[in-house]
């Protein structure tokens, strides 16, 4: 179907050309959703690589990116107390570090026993040091979680099994508690913590 749209689209316009299929391509953005549209150019990216055309082959549209939504003061404080209320001190913790630091969720298996000790230090995050420093508050709270749970020199957030926190299983749960805290749950994620 996608095929034999182009094929008419190119009997009014010409042969395929890079700049008419530029124009092509901005004119399914009037009749079609951007999930449409990729499959229309996937479609047409295939029949030209079989073709032998790989000049004529087009990158995908992409979504705009729009900015996360921004967590509030008062959202933040709710989330901690929520957190603190349903006794889950490893949760409420996290959601301190990520807005207190903001530490990348990437770094998370790299905060350690020792890098608590230490109040901080040069983490690795996608290729470039992250500068992770401790307020002496968190320092303190973090010490005491380690003293309670006996985590060694290993990452400090780890699982009853001694697996690193799930990174998926974390959001859903800071998602969890933004629907208890009454907090938009988009809001409920690290990156927004980072922002705040």
């Amino acid at each position: 179907h996608a095929l034999l749209e182009l094929r008419a689209y190119m009997a009014d316009h010409g042969p395929p050309t890079v700049q008419s299929l530029q124009v092509w391509r901005q004119s399914l953005h009037t009749a079609y959703s951007l999930r449409s549209i990729n499959l229309q150019i996937t479609a047409a990216n295939q029949y030209f690589r079989w073709c032998g055309r790989p000049d004529l082959v087009m990158h995908h549209e992409r979504p705009a990116e729009t900015p996360p939504p921004e967590l509030s003061r008062s959202e933040y404080l709710r989330l901690l107390r929520a957190a603190r209320a349903q006794g889950q001190r490893q949760l409420y913790l996290l959601v301190k570090l990520f807005a207190v630091t903001g530490l990348p969720l990437q770094c998370l298996g790299q905060v350690t026993a020792a890098v608590v000790r230490a109040g901080g230090g040069a983490l690795t995050c996608r290729s470039q040091t992250f500068a992770f420093c401790l307020p002496d508050g968190l320092q303190r709270e973090l010490l005491a979680y380690i003293e309670e749970q006996r985590t060694g020199d290993g990452p400090v957030f780890v699982s009853r099994s001694g697996r690193l926190v799930n990174r998926s299983h974390l959001c859903r749960s800071i998602q969890e508690l933004c629907r208890v805290a009454h907090v938009p749950e988009e809001k409920g994620n690290p990156r927004c913590l980072r922002a705040l």
